[in-house]
């Protein structure tokens, strides 16, 4: 009986989570706006990542995706051989409720506005930074979040796209 029950003590529910309270953190991930607590972040193990988000698939070991909610976008997440998160990239261009980053870069921006946001960033793009749609990148002095425009051209036309990034990924 005593196993039993502390077992069942072991077993910990999923945390409440308002998905469309939550923020892009720079160099942290994805926390609550209001409490701070954190979803989805730097240095996470895969057992807390699991927790947090059971609604999450990997692809791979090192290579996971978590879709939050439908309104919300999809999160992938890379994990070192150690099991640790060191890598998020939000794309949110479909998603009815959009994530800002806790300084107020969000998906729509353009490179110019983003860069504005981000004192000392650097910015980079193959054409006009204050239209949209502009491929091209913004990323903050300290490299902990980087902000990604593009345009990806298919047999059906072209579409545009942003991405946000936080952790330590290659240049774009």
């Amino acid at each position: 009986m005593a196993t039993l029950l502390l077992a069942a003590a072991s077993v910990q529910a999923a945390p409440t989570i308002n998905y469309e309270n939550l923020e892009i953190v720079e160099g942290v991930g994805l926390v609550d706006a209001d409490t701070n607590a954190k979803y989805i972040t730097l240095g996470m193990s895969r057992n807390k990542l699991m927790a947090n988000a059971p609604q999450m698939h990997c692809l791979t070991p090192a290579y996971c995706e978590v879709l939050s909610s439908p309104t919300t976008g999809l999160v992938t997440v890379h994990l070192d051989e150690a099991g640790k998160v060191f890598y998020l990239r939000f794309y949110q261009d479909t998603a009815p409720h959009k994530w800002a980053s806790r300084k107020g870069a969000m998906d729509g921006m353009t490179l110019a506005q983003v860069h504005a946001i981000y004192k000392g960033s650097t910015l980079s793009s193959t054409t006009d930074p204050t239209k949209s749609p502009a491929d091209g990148y913004v990323r903050t002095k300290n490299g902990n979040y980087l902000y990604q425009t593009y345009t990806l051209c298919g047999d059906t036309g072209c579409t545009f796209s942003t991405v946000s990034e936080v952790g330590k990924a290659s240049k774009p």
